[in-house]
């Protein structure tokens, strides 16, 4: 079944939200100065996305969204870095679903698959220089994309309120003009 477009929009956006929910709370986590529900939350988050995938129907995100909650559920205490870098790669795999959908492009199952792989836990080694696991680097540029989108919406509303008072002018002199 066609998804309209506005309910697309919509998910999109709360995609997007959640995301951005998502990597604060990581990060909240992996600086040890998380909430007491802070795996709660995952799970809610994960849950929410788990049915707006199924409301646009988008079969593989379910799925992987019930993968996430159920491994937030077995969990007992602190996330380890294994975990912790499976959960920064699903903010990353959202982000990718919301980029693809936000440019009409398809969101295939393989996704769902190369990125489960490619979420390696944090290296603890000292090599003089620092080692960031691709996921948190990812995290970061969602960030930037973040931050350039809502640029980019300022953007648009202040040349839609220019317009906008361009037409007024333009109406209340047509208002004013003498016939």
């Amino acid at each position: 079944s066609d998804v309209c477009s506005s309910d697309l929009a919509v998910f999109v956006e709360e995609l997007e939200d959640h995301v951005s929910t998502w990597n604060d709370l990581l990060l909240r986590i992996e600086h040890g100065d998380a909430p007491t529900d802070a795996q709660r939350t995952l799970f809610r988050v994960a849950h929410s996305l788990k049915g707006a995938a199924r409301a646009v129907s988008l079969p593989a995100l379910e799925r992987y969204c019930h993968e996430l909650e159920e491994a937030l559920d077995a969990l007992e205490g602190e996330p380890d870095d294994a975990l912790l870098a499976r959960l920064f790669a699903a903010a990353d795999i959202w982000a990718e679903v919301a980029r693809r959908l936000r440019a009409d492009e398809p969101v295939e199952d393989t996704l769902f698959e190369a990125r489960r792989r490619h979420s390696e836990p944090v290296s603890r080694e000292h090599t003089g220089g620092l080692r960031v696991p691709a996921a948190r680097l990812d995290a970061l540029l969602v960030r930037a994309g973040e931050l350039s989108r809502a640029v980019l919406r300022i953007d648009d509303r202040e040349r839609e309120v220019a317009s906008l008072a361009a037409r007024l002018r333009r109406m209340r002199a047509a208002r004013s003009a003498p016939e």
